[in-house]
């Protein structure tokens, strides 16, 4: 069987008013033409998507009008830093947001899929700033999950209970100001509470994909969803303001590691607050002197050497 794949043309290449104002190609979404012209053969996004984002910024105002918009400096980029929010509502100029290509994809439902661009931010091609790399990862350049995980989770793992809200809430010089709160989950309705008060319940509207409080006012304190599927309480999440950074928490990624000279282990490190809260904003400068990194191996080999 002959398959077609097509590159972004599926979902549409600036094709909504959000990117109208763009020069270069235009198309609509081209999987119902394939299909009608093609019928007999399967139909897949070979790449999709090409959304953007830094892991851990976000950058105000966000965009309220549709939910995919191109990067630049009045819409989720700031070209000074390189940086690129993690609301996950922004994309290539030629790309698209995941809810955007969901989207395509529910209302083309003979499409057998897609394979997003890309699953890791990765070295070289460098979008949407002349730097080092790539920001169209699921998972940014260290392995961390970005914001955009948690979407593809919920969408690609609807029987997952889960719920996670974004932004991270702690900003000190945002007190009072409009702070949009999005959550991902697999569930069908939201509820959201902030420091306690309800800021309304919402149902997924057919064919979104987040949960969206667009004119939450900042002040410390707690995020809190709660999620429902069929009328019943299905996944929560909280969010709580941090305090100045205190202390650090090291994570290794395995227990154990193979004692052939080669493998190894990962350690995420944490800048914590005084209650063991993560500071997401800390800036700290943190330093590892080759002592301790010695004595750390040799008590590993010691360990290794007993096992």
């Amino acid at each position: 069987m002959d398959v077609l794949s097509l590159n972004y043309q599926g979902q549409g290449i600036r094709d909504t008013p959000n990117y109208s104002q763009l020069g270069g190609i235009g198309t609509p979404p081209a999987y119902p033409a394939f299909h009608g012209n093609f019928s007999r053969n399967m139909l897949e996004s070979s790449e999709s998507a090409s959304a953007l984002s830094s892991r851990g910024t976000f950058i105000f105002p966000v965009l309220e009008q549709g939910d995919s918009a191109p990067v630049n400096d009045t819409s989720g980029g700031n070209s000074t830093t390189f940086q690129v929010s993690t609301y996950e509502l922004y994309s290539a100029d030629y790309g698209s947001s995941a809810d955007k290509e969901f989207r395509s994809l529910d209302q083309n439902p003979y499409v057998a899929g897609e394979f997003v661009w890309t699953g890791w931010d990765y070295l070289g091609e460098p979008t949407p700033y002349n730097v080092r790399r790539l920001y169209s990862g699921i998972v940014d350049l260290a392995g961390f999950p970005k914001e955009r995980f948690y979407i593809y989770q919920s969408h690609w793992q609807p029987d997952l209970r889960m719920a996670h809200i974004l932004p991270h809430w702690t900003w000190p010089d945002r007190v009072g100001k409009v702070t949009p709160v999005h959550v991902f989950s697999s569930g069908d309705e939201a509820e959201l509470f902030v420091n306690g008060k309800s800021q309304g319940r919402q149902t997924k509207e057919l064919l979104t994909y987040r949960f969206r409080w667009d004119k939450v006012v900042y002040h410390p304190g707690e995020l809190h969803v709660v999620t429902y599927k069929d009328g019943k309480v299905w996944a929560k999440d909280t969010v709580q303001t941090a305090g100045e950074p205190a202390r650090l928490h090291l994570t290794a990624d395995r227990s154990k590691i193979t004692a052939d000279g080669l493998d190894l282990s990962y350690l995420s490190v944490e800048v914590l607050d005084h209650q063991g809260r993560f500071v997401p904003q800390a800036t700290n400068a943190i330093t590892f002197p080759c002592l301790v990194l010695a004595s750390l191996l040799l008590q590993t080999m010691a360990i290794l050497q007993t096992t």
